[in-house]
């Protein structure tokens, strides 16, 4: 807290005064970033299939999730440890899985994917933009002169944002030459707010 408080230009008297604890900075970061949700909102009435719209959220949730102040996996193993703080962050969470299993279900009754467990489906679509974010935070430890002997090249948002949407369509897709047109569509949309990816946690 006393680190929170020096970096705001605060006294920590006066970061008490508004947090108790720092558990209740993140659970207000978390409750006011809802970012993906509002993607799905603004996306889910609009024109399109049911494949461009889960490409449009993947390549949007992952660019996103780069670009925010904290690590999604380790505020999960927070508000699994204290889920009585964090009832918000696991209402997003379903609301967000629960459109992702609506696509992807949406897609196999129209013909465009293959028969899967729209749930499982689901379950592994984020977790791989989560994963995609937590390696490229800490891609400095693994770069050479870094803490560890495990080493890759660096990656930006925006590419592991095309990455993560792409191979999860391409898996998902019965016809998978058809992520080309798909990926040639999604480029006519900037889902990128302001003109850059927001820096905001789901």
């Amino acid at each position: 807290m006393s680190e929170i408080a020096r970096a705001a230009g605060l006294q920590q008297s006066s970061l008490y005064y508004w947090f108790a604890r720092k558990e209740l900075i993140l659970q207000a970061v978390v409750a006011v970033n809802r970012c993906p949700l509002e993607f799905i909102e603004r996306i889910g009435a609009g024109s399109g299939s049911p494949a461009l719209k889960l490409y449009r959220l993947i390549r949007f949730d992952t660019a996103q999730l780069c670009e925010s102040p904290c690590d999604v996996l380790e505020v999960s193993a927070l508000a699994m440890r204290q889920p009585e703080a964090f009832p918000e962050y696991w209402h997003d969470r379903q609301r967000l899985h629960d459109w992702v299993v609506s696509l992807v279900r949406a897609g196999m009754d129209e013909g465009i994917f293959v028969a899967v467990d729209p749930d499982l489906t689901a379950l592994g679509l984020l977790s791989l933009d989560e994963g995609m974010q937590h390696w490229m935070r800490h891609s400095a430890e693994h770069r050479p002169g870094g803490t560890t002997s495990f080493g890759y090249p660096a990656f930006g948002g925006d590419q592991a944002a095309e990455y993560t949407a792409s191979t999860m369509l391409r898996a998902l897709l019965r016809r998978p030459e058809e992520l080309a047109e798909l990926q040639a569509e999604a480029a006519g949309f900037d889902d990128r707010p302001s003109g850059g990816y927001a820096r905001v946690i789901r």
